[in-house]
Parts: C-alpha cells; structure tokens; sequence
C-alpha cells in the first residue's frame, strides 16, 4: 500500500514541476512526523500539502473501497478531530473544512460526477472506435 507514493514520484518525476510532485508524494506525511514515506514534520509541510492530505483522508473514508464501507460524515468528522488534536493533521485547516464540510463535500460529488461522466463518454467513443461494440 505505501509504495504507491514511490510509484507516483518514480511516474512524476521530470514531467511536472516541483511544487506538483511534492504535493502528490506528501499526502500521507503527518506534522508530527509519523507519516510516510520520509516521515517529515510539520515545517516541511506546505499548507497546499496539509490541504492535500485532509482532501485525500476525507476521500478515502467516504468512498466505498475493497476493504470497506464509506463511512458517515459524522465518523469522517470524528476521525478528523482525533487526527487534528493529535497533531496529525493542520488544526486551521481542519476548522475551515468542518466549518464548510456540507458545501465541501457536494461540491466534490459534483465534480466527480462529471469526471466519471467524461471518462465514460471517453470509453464509450474509445470502444466504438476499436468496434470494441
């Protein structure tokens, strides 16, 4: 599971700039320097980073994934806190996305509907064009 931060800067590395990539391979950094995979703390992390990681942790919870269940807001929040008082996670951050988490959270079905609905029209055209059907 954690090599795919490995992976994704092996895959990025030398096609997108700087700033990028160490938003993608830092999701799962901590402030306290418990995350992975260089265990870097709080100072080290940007605050597009810290925003980064509390969108990939709400995404993970609330979606349905081969081991689980999505989880209620309300347990999403909760983890949330836990990980905000432990210093997991950026506090401030934190306060913003529960102060507006209803709008957060439509606003990203929103957008992931009509990702998966240009992915599906992509396949779709993808398949007629190999007589795939």
């Amino acid at each position: 599971m954690k090599s795919h931060v490995t992976i994704t800067e092996e895959i990025l590395k030398n096609r997108v700039n700087k700033d990028i990539l160490e938003i993608a391979i830092r999701h799962h950094e901590t402030l306290d320097g418990t995350g992975y995979p260089k265990q870097l703390t709080g100072e080290f992390i940007t605050k597009t980073q810290r925003i980064t990681t509390i969108t990939v942790i709400i995404s993970a919870l609330s979606e349905e994934r081969s081991y689980k269940q999505p989880f209620s807001n309300e347990k999403i929040l909760s983890i949330l806190k836990e990980m905000g008082k432990n210093n997991k996670i950026c506090s401030d951050i934190l306060n913003t996305v529960e102060q507006n988490y209803d709008v957060i959270i439509q606003t990203a079905k929103s957008v992931n509907r009509e990702a998966v609905e240009i992915y599906d029209k992509i396949m779709h055209d993808y398949k007629l064009a190999c007589k795939l059907i």
